[in-house]
């Protein structure tokens, strides 16, 4: 990781598998900002990332997935969202989910 914040690393090594995989862990609090002694925005670096994977198309088919599909949410949501939320409030939902993530 120290390559990639160097610049060593390149433009095109910031796709690299292992930065992605390190990067998958940031939690984008910006915490590690404050923290990191030369000032390095983790988050920032996270998101360049991520764009420059998604311009060059390198993303699964779970990502393609739901970008195409986010605009239709509210419109497949719609009067079910306060049924549902209504639904999963009771206290037999919650002790049938508890029962059944076991």
């Amino acid at each position: 990781m120290r390559l990639a914040i160097s610049g060593q690393l390149g433009f095109e090594g910031l796709t690299d598998p292992k930065v992605l995989e390190t990067l998958d862990l940031c939690l984008s609090c910006k915490a590690c900002k404050s923290e990191c002694p030369s000032n390095v925005d983790m988050a920032k670096l996270k998101s360049e990332v991520l764009q420059k994977k998604y311009d060059d198309g390198n993303i699964t088919f779970r990502e393609k997935a739901i970008s195409a599909n986010v605009d239709m949410v509210p419109k497949l949501a719609g009067w079910k969202a306060p049924l549902v939320n209504f639904v999963q409030g009771t206290s037999i939902f919650k002790y049938a989910a508890e029962k059944l993530s076991r």
